[in-house]
């Protein structure tokens, strides 16, 4: 048994699990925000999601390197950039809206980016295991 074949299936789990933990969280935030814990659960279940895409891009990184060691070679690769660009960015525009660093006139605009970039970091995400699922003859 290679290190691929063990390396695998850990890496799809995790962003099939990222994607899952993201898609919940931004449920929440769109159809529980009247209820008092919607914050702190859309924060965490992110943050865990977006550990597990980090981890799962690790992962990728080692098993490119392991076999033909070209990496972004493809469009799942080139789609795991987007998003893990997106993945980072997103949690650090949200803090934005609670900072007291970024001004109250602008926390409107920060709110409205934030939306977005999750709409689509979820969107990338999507797009990105469709081609690795591709990759690995699925579908």
């Amino acid at each position: 048994m290679s290190i691929y074949s063990v390396l695998w299936p850990i890496h799809a789990v995790l962003m099939g699990l990222a994607f899952v933990l993201m898609l919940t969280a931004m449920s929440i935030a769109r159809y529980q925000k009247k209820k008092r814990w919607w914050y702190t659960l859309h924060k965490r279940l992110n943050l865990i999601g977006a550990g597990a895409v980090v981890t799962a891009i690790i992962i990728a990184v080692i098993m490119v390197s392991l076999s033909h060691g070209v990496h972004i070679a493809s469009l799942h690769a080139v789609w795991g950039v987007v998003t893990f660009a997106l993945v980072i960015a997103t949690p650090i525009i949200g803090f934005g809206i609670r900072s007291r660093k970024v001004k109250p006139t602008y926390k409107k605009q920060v709110r409205v980016i934030h939306h977005w970039l999750g709409r689509f970091t979820l969107l990338s995400l999507a797009i990105t295991i469709f081609f690795g699922l591709q990759i690995a003859g699925l579908i």
